[in-house]
């Protein structure tokens, strides 16, 4: 059995000799890392080889290629999958827009809002005031109070329609903003 020592004046001697053979040589280019390989051994009491860590790349390779191909097709089932949810999303806002107010219409109904605010909250305190009015005067509850907080209550549930339609309105157009 050969001593380590031996094998590196061995290792030595086949260097030089692939050496001289010059850099165009074939049985350079073949030797490119196996003494290397063969130094590695000697150091780390292993048993390397060329041959191996080619066999062990190429396995490494085969396996990376075919996830390769598996991440591939993953990959387009999902672009073909985001496509058509860009299609669907496509078609629903297409969809939203018919449903949308136009602008004109928005300052519109905000006009018409606001007016009819400005004239239930007049007719709420008119209501109010003659309430009061008619229970001064009489001093028990008359006719006309009795009339006028029909008013009071009506006028007060229309403002409500009111206002819940102005807040819509407020919210629609944030939203429009945004």
């Amino acid at each position: 059995m050969t001593t380590k020592e031996q094998e590196r004046q061995a290792i030595q001697k086949v260097k030089k000799i692939v050496e001289g053979m010059g850099e165009n040589s074939y049985l350079a280019t073949a030797m490119e890392g196996v003494l290397e390989t063969a130094e590695e051994n000697i150091e780390y009491d292993a048993a390397f080889s060329l041959k191996g860590r080619a066999e062990v790349a190429e396995k490494e390779a085969s396996e990376l290629k075919k996830e390769n191909e598996e991440l591939r097709k993953a990959l387009k089932e999902q672009q073909e999958r985001a496509a058509k949810l860009e299609s669907r999303c496509n078609e629903a806002y297409l969809e939203l827009q018919k449903y949308e107010l136009p602008e004109w219409m928005q300052r519109e109904l905000d006009k018409m809002v606001q007016t009819g605010l400005g004239r239930v909250n007049r007719e709420i305190k008119e209501a109010a005031d003659g309430m009061a009015d008619a229970i001064g005067e009489q001093g028990n509850l008359a006719p006309q109070a009795a009339d006028h907080a029909k008013q009071y209550r009506e006028k007060r549930a229309e403002q409500s329609v009111l206002n819940r339609m102005q807040s819509f309105l407020m919210n629609y157009k944030r939203q429009d903003k945004e």
